[in-house]
């Protein structure tokens, strides 16, 4: 179930991201195994939707800027 959503690599090192439980079950965070930067805490109902938040966190960024 928490196989289909890819985690994009860290977008400070490069390094391989982990998803950790929180919070008893509650919630998640992302983390990068290489630097150890993380997400905030995702607290959800249930520990899917906890998946997809932090998921969702972690994979967001700035677009690049076009080069002119």
């Amino acid at each position: 179930m928490m196989d289909n959503i890819k985690l994009k690599p860290c977008p400070f090192c490069g390094g391989e991201p982990m998803y950790s439980v929180v919070n008893h079950g509650d919630g998640g965070i992302v983390y990068c195994t290489k630097c150890g930067i993380c997400t905030t805490s995702a607290l959800t109902d249930t520990p899917y939707t906890a998946y997809e938040a932090a998921a969702a966190a972690w994979n967001r960024r700035v677009p690049e800027k076009e080069e002119n």
